[in-house]
């Protein structure tokens, strides 16, 4: 039986049926968009997104970046 530490980081995430610590920080800021776009945290969309004018893809629902995240 091969000991955990000795297996890399990649095999280690197979074994145990993770995703990497980069894909779990995506889905939580993705998640965080949500709420603030839907309003289920007490944060304003509007110190990081503005709604955008256009009707780019048939919706009106589209963010620019306007805070920390338009790095």
């Amino acid at each position: 039986m091969t000991s955990d530490k000795s297996l890399s980081y990649t095999d280690r995430l197979q074994k145990f049926g993770l995703t990497t610590l980069e894909t779990r920080r995506l889905r939580r800021d993705l998640i965080e968009v949500f709420k603030m776009f839907k309003g289920f945290d007490n944060i304003a969309l509007n110190d990081f997104f503005k709604l955008s004018s256009t009707t780019l893809r048939g919706h009106t629902q589209n963010l620019q970046t306007t805070g920390a995240f338009g790095c």
